[in-house]
């Protein structure tokens, strides 16, 4: 593949409230002079639709593959077929013999031929030499298809359990050109269960942010006295949030003055609004909804502690931007966030499930400012040496292009620590 020649990013439901991460990544590959064309399998709902200042610009630039106009569908459908019958037919068997997880799977996989055809028709007007897959489940099985009807091959990221993609997880990673996946474990997993794939077909791309954005704050302590704490998450059951109020209850009751926001939207608000009241704390919590990257940052920038309880988080870019800047932060013993966390080092981390470990956790902060600033500061070097997300940017590049690009990115100008630092994935 040349330098230069187009590749496609897609997306699942894009642009997301959660994808923040994926337009860093596109705009540096950007930068770096890639031209990256937008696909998405369809709009995302309207509570989980991105509310950052990037998504009109996404979304004028996305091509949507569903729904499409029917007169458009059969005219596709029929122009793959006729420039491509064999490939057509192997999509055809594709949809009968992918050992997805739902019984039927034809039914499951069968309307997807239609996606992939648009996919396919635009792959092929644009020039299109590459795609990635944003997610292993369905958007991956357009991909296989387009790679039949079309020859174009595709990339994966893996940024969740490997159980969580629908099946077919083998078959995926043999026919992608490389798969990659944002933390150790899950390229651990990647080995133990797939131990006859070669080494070259998958690695590491962190999930990361942008250190030039999110940059130190220097706190200084509220007017009233309230240590200040924020969480920022998908409001549903596995992120922890009644755990996190749990804790502050505990914690008002030892007489301690503590003050939550909480940013997000989803399914749990309401409970969540229901338990505050039934903790007696309604007046020490603001839910603040899903916010624009702006407004986040802000909270962040005027925010003591930063707090995210999951249960089992994959990674986590929040803590990420959290530890960028400076912000105490604390997490949960679980899932991947131990590769960003080192518990006393750069941040805390407790036991997930237990409010009472929580406001323990959150308590050994508040006594100690000291403490806070010192893993504030461990944890923005720790973002600057191994979660810049040019870096990660720049690994993708040379993956799919086969180079690295010429931009400068193993330079991290950082008002805190200037100095030139050596990307991992470049040195693999």
């Amino acid at each position: 593949m040349n330098v230069g020649d187009p590749i496609g990013y897609v997306i699942p439901e894009w642009p997301g409230q959660t994808h923040l991460w994926i337009w860093r990544e596109v705009s540096h590959l950007r930068e770096f002079g890639a031209t990256v064309r937008l696909f998405s399998t369809r709009r995302p709902p309207e509570r989980d639709k991105a509310r950052h200042a990037f998504a009109p610009q996404a979304v004028s630039e996305t091509t949507y593959l569903w729904p499409t106009g029917f007169f458009h569908n059969i005219a596709v459908i029929l122009s793959c077929f006729l420039r491509n019958p064999l490939g057509f037919l192997r999509c055809i068997a594709l949809v009968f013999s992918l050992p997805v997880d739902h019984k039927n799977s034809f039914r499951q996989l069968l309307p997807l031929l239609v996606p992939a055809c648009v996919l396919a028709d635009e792959v092929r007007r644009g020039g299109i030499k590459h795609l990635h897959s944003h997610s292993p489940a369905n958007s991956s099985i357009l991909c296989m298809m387009v790679k039949r009807l079309t020859g174009v091959p595709f990339s994966q990221m893996v940024n969740a359990n490997l159980e969580w993609w629908g099946g077919a997880m083998r078959e995926k990673f043999h026919d992608a050109k490389f798969t990659v996946a944002c933390t150790d474990w899950m390229v651990a997993q990647i080995r133990r269960d797939y131990p006859e794939l070669p080494l070259s077909a998958y690695g590491m791309c962190r999930v990361a942010v942008d250190v030039r954005k999110w940059t130190a704050v220097k706190r200084t302590p509220a007017a009233d006295g309230f240590l200040r704490v924020l969480s920022v998450s998908r409001l549903v059951t596995s992120k922890g949030q009644d755990d996190l109020l749990k804790a502050i209850a505990l914690l008002t009751k030892r007489g301690h003055r503590v003050r939550l926001r909480i940013g997000g939207n989803g399914p749990e608000l309401e409970p969540l609004q229901k338990l505050a009241g039934e903790l007696g704390i309604v007046d020490l919590v603001t839910f603040l909804g899903s916010l624009p990257e702006e407004q986040y940052l802000e909270e962040m920038r005027n925010t003591d502690l930063f707090v995210l309880a999951s249960h089992g988080e994959p990674m986590g870019v929040v803590y990420m931007e959290a530890m960028a800047t400076e912000a105490g932060t604390i997490g949960t013993s679980a899932g991947g966030v131990g590769e960003i966390i080192t518990s006393g080092v750069n941040g805390l981390l407790v036991p997930p499930k237990n409010p009472e470990a929580l406001a323990d956790g959150i308590e050994k902060l508040l006594m100690d400012p000291q403490l806070r600033q010192t893993l504030g500061e461990a944890g923005r070097q720790t973002i600057l040496r191994n979660f810049d997300s040019r870096f990660w940017a720049g690994d993708m590049y040379r993956r799919i292009y086969g180079v690295v690009p010429t931009l400068p990115i193993g330079i991290i100008a950082d008002k805190a620590a200037r100095r030139e630092v050596e990307t991992p994935a470049m040195v693999a």
